[in-house]
């Protein structure tokens, strides 16, 4: 089982593996993390592919199941990006505009060197790994706005794509549809 933001990387490593590995049968499902290691802990998988350390209230499940602590093996650095539509003219926003963004201070482009236009803001849940690290570089202790629509990888980056006075953060992907900030 693979987290989404891992799961085309975790697919091609299985392929890879059963083309040198025939009679070796893989199947790769993605998911939010937390339920990947849910399934470690109760044997339904063999393999969670996570884009972070497992935490100790999931690691304690699988040391009853297992009688050990499940082996971590990085296999990469997580990253976050700030994405805008390619038709919006800020071109560079620096952490404390992006704090009031998803804080709620600035609600208008207007106030960044924008258009007069609301900001739709977009993020990821905090309980993700991208959340996490882009909470802890950004908002410091500070809480993420009621206003910020939470939603999947998938979902922030169409809804960026699609609304020209949009913004989000998410994981580095390569897309025409939206553009990163500097």
């Amino acid at each position: 089982k693979s987290s989404d933001t891992l799961l085309k990387l975790s697919q091609q490593w299985a392929d890879g593996y059963a083309a040198k590995h025939p009679d070796v049968k893989l199947e790769v499902t993605g998911g939010p993390t937390p339920a990947a290691f849910a399934a470690l802990a109760t044997k339904q998988i063999n393999v969670a592919m996570t884009t972070r350390a497992i935490r100790y209230k999931e690691a304690q499940p699988c040391v009853t199941a297992f009688g050990q602590r499940p082996t971590e093996v990085k296999v990469g650095v997580n990253g976050v990006v700030v994405y805008v539509h390619p038709d919006n003219p800020v071109k560079v926003l620096m952490y404390d505009e992006l704090e009031g963004i998803y804080t709620g201070k600035h609600r208008n482009w207007k106030q960044l060197g924008g258009k007069d236009a609301p900001i739709a803001v977009y993020g990821l849940s905090t309980n993700t790994a991208v959340g996490e690290l882009f909470a802890e570089e950004v908002l410091g202790p500070k809480a993420l706005s009621s206003e910020v629509h939470l939603m999947t990888d998938a979902e922030l980056l169409k809804a960026i794509a699609y609304n020209p006075d949009s913004i989000g953060f998410a994981p580095l992907t390569q897309t025409q549809e939206i553009r990163p900030l500097t």
